[in-house]
């Protein structure tokens, strides 16, 4: 799977996982718990006035979705993550 290359498909990822955390679909809000809990490189974005967190695990990647996600379990953050040309920068989360 191709990195994200414009904001536009950053946004667009983000929109996805904040979908599944706000899904009727168990299925849905476990992926985002589960993104969430076990990411450890992430992007945050305001929009409309919020703060929205993503692993760049997720949505460092054009074009993800669920399935697409568990289809390629061998993506990593720390791969996606640089992505200063976007005006984006990442945190890394310590491991306690």
């Amino acid at each position: 799977m191709d990195k994200v290359n414009n904001r536009r498909e950053l946004e667009t990822n983000l929109a996805v996982l904040e979908g599944y955390r706000n899904s009727r679909k168990p299925g849905e809000r476990e992926l985002y718990r589960k993104l969430i809990e076990r990411g450890r490189c992430f992007v945050v974005w305001k929009a409309s006035g919020s703060l929205v967190f993503g692993p760049s695990r997720f949505v460092g990647y054009a074009g993800n979705s669920a399935r697409a996600h568990e289809a390629d379990q061998g993506r990593q953050g720390n791969k996606s993550g640089d992505r200063s040309n976007l005006g984006v920068s990442t945190r890394t989360r310590r491991s306690s």
